[in-house]
């Protein structure tokens, strides 16, 4: 075998993929086994498309397990059954996968959505935009400690109350997402990750540092602009260099109503210069921001 086998168990826990079961040694029929296997596990790794087709994720899944000793059975469906709702039970190897694309400088242009699921215009939305991104502000107990953990804390309660009154959702996410699941002793951390995850149960999940194309897919694929309003909560939103910002200005300008939580800080620990929506302030963009 010419691959490692701990860089491959690797891969296969970061994409959420069953253990390989048999020993690759003792014979040169497990180790054509261990082959498939492994190939597969490239395969679902090194593919963004998998991530983002339900069926073929599916596909690809069951394949790979089967090699690994954990054989599933196809769901049965009756004739006329629809398909069961397009999302998988784990988002976190979806994540995953994409930040390891990322940091190998792979292209990943525009949004990547995973969920494909018919949009509700009568509701309204809400959008929690790269939300890991606040977890810097918690480090080593700094001064920025208090005020971010206050605003994670308070966001969660911003979303648990729009989710309960109907709204629908959508998690924006990038490689700092993976940023919520650390361990912390920040009660309010822990709360806007349970919020996010249970967000990712219910709503609609994507990829996207680009808020240009992310403001396309929400006007032309979620019909942002129809809703009685679209409220943003996740990172900053300060007129320089904040994502929130620079999205909130793109909805309007394709004439969405939007809201920004009161708990969106504009930077690290700040609430100045924070954007509003309806101000004649034009968001700067940062690296990777788009625009």
């Amino acid at each position: 075998m010419d691959r490692d086998r701990a860089t491959i168990d690797k891969l296969a826990q970061d994409c959420g993929l069953a253990p390989y079961t048999y020993s690759p040694e003792g014979g040169e029929e497990r180790s054509e086994i261990w082959g498939a296997w492994a190939d597969r596990v490239e395969g679902i790794s090194t593919n963004p498309d998998i991530w983002t087709d339900q069926e073929a994720h599916e596909e690809a899944v069951r394949s790979a397990d089967a090699y690994a000793g954990h054989p599933r059975a196809k769901p049965h469906r009756l004739p006329n059954e629809p398909l069961a709702s397009a999302r998988m039970a784990d988002y976190w190897p979806f994540v995953r996968a994409f930040d390891r694309f990322e940091r190998e400088n792979r292209a990943l242009d525009g949004v990547q959505p995973l969920v494909k699921a018919e949009a509700h215009v009568e509701r309204p939305l809400v959008v929690i935009v790269h939300p890991g991104d606040l977890v810097e502000g918690l480090k080593d107990h700094g001064p920025d400690y208090d005020i971010t953990a206050d605003a994670m804390h308070d966001q969660a309660h911003d979303i648990q109350l729009e989710l309960g009154a109907g709204a629908e959702v959508v998690v924006l996410h990038n490689g700092d997402s993976l940023r919520l699941l650390e361990e912390s002793d920040c009660i309010g951390q822990r709360h806007l990750a349970r919020a996010v995850q249970t967000a990712m149960d219910t709503g609609f999940v994507a990829w996207g540092r680009d808020m240009e194309a992310a403001g396309r897919w929400l006007v032309e694929g979620l019909g942002a602009a129809e809703r009685p309003y679209v409220l943003l909560a996740g990172t900053y939103a300060g007129v320089e260099h904040g994502a929130t910002a620079m999205l909130g200005a793109l909805l309007e300008e394709h004439g969405a109503e939007v809201r920004i939580s009161d708990n969106v800080m504009a930077s690290q620990g700040s609430y100045d210069n924070r954007w509003e929506p309806g101000s004649n302030a034009v968001p700067v963009a940062s690296a990777g921001m788009g625009m």
